[in-house]
């Protein structure tokens, strides 16, 4: 069972400009501008991934309805597609937003990027959103780390009153690279919390973050994937990865890890998390 725990299949429109963007900072990415969805299914299909969730986050207020009904859409048009809903933080009645994408849309969760929506989640204004999805019983998915790429630092420590929220889930994306050591003492912490291991394993990541070096990352990824066997997943952010699926997923298994800690890893979690949730 392989599932993609954090891609981006988005409408043509918005597609095109993710791909632009990711390729000013990576020339290597091997992704076109005008690759087709239906494409990205199939290389999906290749793969042999069993199941993706689609993050298609709105970077502007009046993006959030559309693009949450979008991904709806594609959900129901391929099952292999878990949709992840969205919902900027200045967006008009938010809670509304909330409850639509657990009770019409059946969302497993809602996915939040702090940098690109450019809000503090933990600001008191916003409390009210988080709480809401906790009644839910739903999953937050949040962007941290790599401060430095996007020009500002957002301190792990600021989320500890959100993971504190009854009946949320967690998840870490990119674990807080390069700092990976204080998303771990987070899961030791707080049993509610996970990490998503995106771009961790990517050999051409030591460029986007290099302090500290990647070798000291991968001995601190080591042995939290040990203590933490059940609470980390691997996505690929694709296609705003380091490359085709078959490379990321190739930089997983060219770690060396057990076969069933990389089974876990590559799809275990993501589907115990999906399972308990019941969405």
């Amino acid at each position: 069972m392989i599932v993609d725990c954090h891609a981006h299949l988005l409408p043509p429109w918005r597609m095109a400009k993710l791909i632009k963007w990711t390729a000013r900072f990576n020339p290597r990415l091997p992704v076109p501008e005008t690759i087709a969805l239906e494409t990205l299914l199939a290389e999906y299909r290749a793969a042999g991934v069993d199941a993706v969730w689609n993050f298609a986050h709105a970077i502007f207020p009046d993006e959030t309805d559309a693009l949450n009904e979008w991904n709806y859409r594609l959900g129901q048009d391929h099952p292999e597609i878990v949709p992840i809903g969205t919902c900027h933080p200045e967006t008009p009645a938010p809670l509304g937003v909330v409850d639509r994408c657990f009770t019409r849309y059946r969302f497993l969760g809602m996915k939040f990027h702090p940098f690109i929506q450019r809000f503090i989640p933990w600001e008191d204004r916003f409390r009210s959103m988080f709480e809401r999805i906790g009644q839910h019983g739903g999953l937050v998915i949040f962007h941290t780390g790599f401060g430095e790429f996007y020009g500002g630092p957002l301190p792990l420590s600021g989320f500890r009153p959100i993971v504190e929220i009854p009946g949320l889930t967690v998840v870490f994306a990119h674990a807080n690279y390069p700092q990976v050591e204080e998303a771990f003492d987070f899961v030791a912490r707080y049993p509610n919390v996970y990490l998503d291991a995106v771009h961790l394993f990517a050999r051409e990541a030591a460029s986007w973050a290099s302090d500290p070096p990647q070798s000291e990352i991968w001995a601190r990824l080591r042995e939290g994937l040990a203590a933490f066997p059940d609470r980390v997943m691997f996505g690929t952010d694709h296609p705003s990865g380091t490359g085709w699926l078959v490379d990321m997923y190739g930089d997983v298994r060219a770690f060396g890890l057990a076969p069933e800690l990389e089974a876990k890893l590559l799809g275990g979690n993501a589907l115990a998390l999906m399972q308990r949730l019941k969405r």
